[in-house]
C-alpha cells in the first residue's frame, strides 16, 4: 500500500478470492462468494483503513468465471493447474526445501549444526496414563508431513506429541483464547454466537465468543 501511494496510485487492486462491503462503521471483510477459493481468512492483519483503498474484484467471481475471462482475454495461464504447494516456494518437495533451508540458516549463525536439527517426539498410550515414550527423529518437521501430523507441540519442551487413534483426550477441545482481536466489522459489545476455524481448509466450527479485559 505504501509503496502504491508513492507511485500516485489511489487504489490498491489484489487477486484474493475476498469480498469488501461497506457497513455502518465502514468497510467490512466479508467472505468471497466462490466458498471453495475463500481467502477472506488469511486477511485477518489488515487494517480497515488499507482495506479502505483496496479493491478486490474477484471477491464476486467463481474461479471457472475468473479462467474464462483469462482465457478471453488471451492470459497465458488462464487454465494452470491450481497451486497446492506453498505459494512463495512453488512445487517443490517439501522435505528438501526445509532441509535446505535450515542449513542456510545454521551457516548464517555459523554454528558447527547437523543439516536437520533433531526434534523429540512424544508417544503417549491411547488411554493417556502411564509414562510417555520419547523417540528421536533426525527430520521432525518432515515426519509430521510425511505422516499427516501437525503441531501443536508442548511449548516449554519442543516436544510433538503423538497419540493413538482419533478420540485421544489431547486432540480436542472445547475453548481457545485468541488474544487481541482485529475487528473488520463493527465490534460487537457483549458476548456473540459466530463461526470459527484455526486453520485455512477446516470446516467453520459453531461458537460462542466473549471478552475477557
Amino acid at each position: 500500500m505504501r509503496y502504491a501511494k508513492r507511485l500516485g496510485a489511489t487504489w490498491f487492486a489484489t487477486g484474493h478470492y475476498a469480498r469488501l462491503v461497506q457497513g455502518k462503521a465502514g468497510i467490512e471483510l466479508h467472505k468471497a462468494h466462490d466458498r471453495s477459493k475463500d481467502q477472506s481468512y488469511f486477511l485477518h492483519a489488515v487494517s480497515r483503513a488499507q482495506l479502505e483503498r483496496t479493491l478486490m474484484p474477484l471477491g464476486e467471481m467463481a474461479k471457472t468465471e475468473v479462467r474464462e475471462r483469462a482465457r478471453r482475454a488471451g492470459v497465458p495461464v488462464f487454465d494452470k493447474p491450481d497451486s497446492t504447494g506453498i505459494c512463495f516456494i512453488g512445487e517443490r518437495p517439501f522435505r528438501d526445501f526445509l532441509g535446505a533451508l535450515r542449513f542456510r540458516i545454521h551457516r548464517a549463525q555459523s554454528k558447527p549444526r547437523t543439516r536437520c536439527s533433531s526434534e523429540p517426539i512424544a508417544d503417549l498410550p491411547s488411554t493417556h496414563s502411564g509414562s510417555a515414550r520419547v523417540c528421536r527423529s533426525a527430520d521432525g518437521a518432515a515426519t509430521r508431513r510425511r505422516h499427516g501430523l501437525s503441531p501443536p507441540r508442548t511449548p516449554r519442551a519442543n516436544v510433538l506429541v503423538v497419540v493413538q487413534g482419533h478420540d485421544h483426550p489431547l486432540l480436542s477441545s472445547d475453548a481457545l483464547a485468541t488474544g487481541v482481536v482485529h475487528w473488520l466489522t463493527e465490534a460487537p459489545s457483549m458476548a456473540f454466537r459466530a463461526q470459527v476455524k484455526v486453520r485455512y481448509r477446516q470446516a467453520d466450527q459453531a461458537c460462542r465468543v466473549r471478552t475477557s479485559g
